[in-house]
């Protein structure tokens, strides 16, 4: 569709060779063997995916990322990141108070409450 427009006209034609530097960058950052894969986070460890159809260039490149994502504990960075937020954590201490027992689930609230007023 775009290609149909940029044909349109003389003038169109002009812009678009002037333009195809940019359109080249833009595919490049489009293409999803220039990043390999992405982190699954919510994690204790790292895992990343890659595309089903991932090639030689895309897995090398993914690869490349883990490394870099574990060698600059990226992973304890945003799990620091985000216990820092208030709203955050307290989700995740209503989350654990649910998944207790019944007589844990009192300890666990009390001890909510003892947080609160602190």
């Amino acid at each position: 569709m775009l290609r149909q427009e940029l044909k349109r006209s003389f003038l169109s034609r002009l812009g678009a060779f002037l333009s195809l530097p940019a359109f080249k960058r833009l595919r490049t950052r489009l293409d999803h063997e220039e990043y390999g894969g992405a982190p699954l986070l919510g994690l204790n460890g790292s895992v990343f995916v890659c595309h089903g159809s991932s090639g030689e260039k895309a897995i090398q490149r993914a690869v490349k990322m883990a490394a870099t994502f574990i060698a600059s504990s990226a992973n304890d960075d945003i799990r620091e990141g985000l216990e820092a937020h208030p709203e955050i954590t307290r989700f995740h201490r209503l989350r654990n108070i649910l998944h207790t027992s019944p007589k844990n689930s009192t300890q666990a609230e009390e001890s909510e409450k003892d947080e609160e007023t602190s």
